[in-house]
């Protein structure tokens, strides 16, 4: 049964008042509560309160409040002596007073767009205008499309498992679900009325006679900034992530999507492993079987087997990973022609479709013991017999696409989960097409974002098919509205970035900004390029970004198409702002004094690119508006161009006060020690492009040596008043 068809069936009244002088959350509870459920043909409504504890019929409910030092925990749990269906479950908090307020909704699953929206914003399900399309590529089968509620009007809006109101500043006021295993928890917020409610998705809830008592809510509740917030929340929950290590990698998709061959990949990795690039992860996708489900039926080429992939791989010092959509058969496969009664059903017994891909798709029923044995074959022979050791696991949503044998989507996709995690105890996963929760603390890699797409952006499709299609710009938006999740659940994937020129429309400066953008907010940064191909600009781009180095996100902000963002990396702090609009936009320079990176500008022989020279002896004079950058500037930003700063003031002797051409400059492979007028220099690693680095000294003169040799610093006047004093030195590549 649908649940927006009922009337709301359990309410909540909630006030939130901010103690300011303890900065402790007063939160005050007066509830009017109503859960409706059927038993024994009958359907019934009990009301209740924040304090009940009721029986009757052989049903009992009970809510509690549990309070903490600025956090509030609202449970409500049943029990029933007989066979009970739940029906609905729903809250109204007053947390919207204005409408001016701003909510952050995330959405259901890894590809849907999440952002802090505002009453201008509208939530749209698939267009009717192409109904008949939509029927036919089962359009409306990847999110929450037909158990959810989409009016389109603007400011209606909704989102799952956890959220947050934020009236003005830095402070918000967070809600989040801390059991979804029951069923999913969908928040509603309407800001142009002014409401806001909890819906409980337990289509298909069934309480087993006498069982133990079922928690239907667990809700979160505190305040603080959105980083503070998330952190208590995840604390609460006793979620943590798994042990994992930020990857760089790559993957055939984004280039070759389904044409693939051995003769392809070999030659990629062919590619990486002779120029030494350091990746992490080389990744085979979609295209090595001979169709989606068919997993262990390898086509034609790939005449030497994915076992010996695999091996390639290994010996080229990289992990090989290799793509699956274990619960997904295509209508072509052998899998579906001769398993069908595997898959999931509609109510007439008809196999219900997942999705449009492929040849459309089905979802395998996870609870079929043949099914649970096929998929531990196939996981089986996937990393014991090939080889793998990353799983990259696709369209996982569709193994709860439909309630059934009593259980709640959000308990079939708990299941699903953990039965991925039981057929690969020890290989790490990266999970894709997948609502979160579930994959909290149980994957180690997870998309948080749509796929890009080789465009910025299809108008059309976002005009009139599912908020999950693939999508550039609303991949950037997810990776830096979700940073707050990585290291909490898993760490995150934010998809690839592409640099290359060729089978490609996006820009120069979009692909940068792409780059820049996965760098910061991403634990996995992949790409898919055929890096033989580059140009010498590319190639210089792409090894800019090496050695990766993990950033600590202090404080982000993403409205409108614009970001920015404070880290850490290493021991250096950093700001980017990101114009990620079709408009000039102007970011003002926070105070202090900072170094503009400019990612993959090689000092050619003799000079610096763009500003001046680095003689053998004599001065430098760089452009201060392009590189040395005070405080309170106001910079103006091209439509999609990112800039990174690197802080630089009152910086002691030895410390890098810029460099040329890393992305991060301070995060080199170098060690500097500065002694008794001396600096002396080492490489701790590999310099992938003739490198400058600006060195902060003394005022009076100092000695400069690398490996031994002594060098000759050229001294750097930038002509700016509380510029660090600086010496300009060049170390060639490896």
């Amino acid at each position: 049964m649908r649940t927006d068809v009922l009337k709301i069936s359990t309410i909540f009244y909630i006030e939130i008042n901010a103690d300011m002088a303890n900065n402790e959350s007063m939160i005050d509870f007066t509830c009017d509560g109503f859960l409706v459920y059927s038993s024994n043909g009958r359907v019934s409504r009990i009301p209740f309160n924040a304090h009940t504890d009721c029986a009757e019929n052989g049903f009992s409910l009970k809510s509690s409040l549990e309070r903490t030092s600025g956090e509030t925990r609202l449970t409500l749990s049943v029990s029933a002596e007989s066979h009970t269906h739940i029906l609905a479950v729903e809250c109204a908090l007053p947390f919207i007073k204005t409408g001016r307020e701003r909510v952050f909704l995330n959405g259901y699953q890894s590809w849907t767009d999440t952002k802090e929206f505002g009453i201008r914003d509208r939530m749209k399900a698939p267009s009717k205008i192409l109904g008949p399309i939509i029927e036919k590529n089962w359009l409306n089968r990847y999110a929450d499309y037909e158990f959810q509620r989409y009016s389109g009007r603007r400011g209606d809006l909704h989102g799952a498992t956890y959220g947050w109101v934020r009236s003005d500043g830095d402070q918000v006021s967070f809600f989040g679900s801390l059991d979804e295993s029951t069923g999913f928890t969908f928040f509603y917020a309407d800001l142009k009325g002014k409401t806001f409610r909890i819906v409980k998705d337990v289509e298909g809830m069934v309480l087993p006679a006498a069982a133990e008592s079922t928690v239907l809510l667990d809700v979160f509740f505190t305040e603080g900034t959105e980083r503070e917030a998330v952190a208590s929340w995840f604390k609460a929950s006793g979620i943590s992530a798994l042990s994992a290590k930020p990857s760089t990698g790559w993957t055939s998709w984004y280039n070759y999507y389904q044409n693939i061959s051995e003769e392809i990949i070999l030659g990629n990795l062919d590619a990486f492993a002779s120029r030494g690039i350091p990746l992490d992860i080389f990744q085979i996708d979609d295209g090595y079987q001979t169709a989606v489900g068919d997993w262990l039926s390898v086509n034609d080429r790939f005449p030497n087997g994915m076992k010996h992939i695999a091996d390639r791989i290994k010996e080229a010092g990289y992990t090989p990973g290799i793509w699956l959509a274990p619960f997904a058969g295509e209508t072509k496969s052998k899998l579906f022609a001769e398993h069908r009664s595997w898959f999931i059903t509609d109510d007439a017994g008809e196999p219900f479709a997942t999705g449009g891909n492929w040849s459309a798709f089905y979802s395998l029923d996870i609870y079929n013991p043949e099914v649970r044995a096929y998929l531990k074959k196939v996981f089986d022979t996937v990393i014991h017999e090939w080889g793998f050791r990353l799983l990259k696991l696709d369209f996982l949503y569709g193994a709860c696409i439909r309630p059934r044998d009593g259980k709640t989507r959000g308990r079939i996709m708990a299941d699903a989960v953990a039965l991925l995690r039981e057929c690969a105890p020890a290989t790490p996963i990266l999970g894709c097409g997948v609502p979160l929760a579930q994959s909290f603390g149980t994957f180690e890699f997870c998309r948080i974002g749509t796929d890009i797409d080789l465009q910025w952006h299809n108008k059309a499709y976002g005009a009139l098919i599912h908020r999950e299609f693939p999508s550039t710009k609303y991949a950037l938006q997810n990776s830096i509205t979700r940073n707050h999740l990585d290291e909490h659940a898993f760490l995150n994937d934010p998809d690839v970035f592409l640099l290359r020129h060729t089978n490609i429309k996006l820009n120069d400066t979009q692909k940068k900004t792409i780059f820049y953008i996965n760098n910061i907010f991403g634990s996995v940064l992949f790409t898919s390029d055929d890096i033989r191909e580059y140009s010498d600009r590319e190639e210089a781009l792409y090894f800019s970004g090496f050695p990766f180095v993990h950033k600590n996100i202090i404080s982000s902000s993403f409205t409108d198409g614009i970001c920015e963002a404070s880290f850490t990396a290493g021991n250096r702090e950093y700001v980017v702002f990101s114009n990620q609009s079709p408009k000039r936009r102007t970011f003002s320079v926070p105070d202090g004094f900072w170094f503009r990176a400019a990612a993959g500008e090689v000092p050619a022989s003799g000079e610096v690119p763009a500003s001046g020279e680095v003689p053998a002896s004599g001065e430098v004079r760089l452009d201060a508006a392009t590189y040395w950058i005070p405080g309170k500037t106001d910079m103006v930003l091209s439509p999609w161009e990112t800039v990174c700063l690197l802080r630089c003031d009152n910086l002691e002797p030895g410390i890098v006060a810029g460099s040329f051409p890393s992305a991060f400059p301070g995060t080199e492979p170098i060690r500097i020690e500065f002694t008794a007028g001396e600096l002396k220099i080492s490489k701790t690693g590999r310099l992938f492009s003739d490198s400058v680095f600006f060195v902060a000294v003394p005022a009076d003169t100092v000695t400069v040596s690398f490996g031994g040799n002594c060098l000759s610093p050229a001294p750097v006047r930038t002509g700016l008043q509380g510029a660090p004093t600086v010496v300009a030195i060049r170390i060639e590549s490896d």
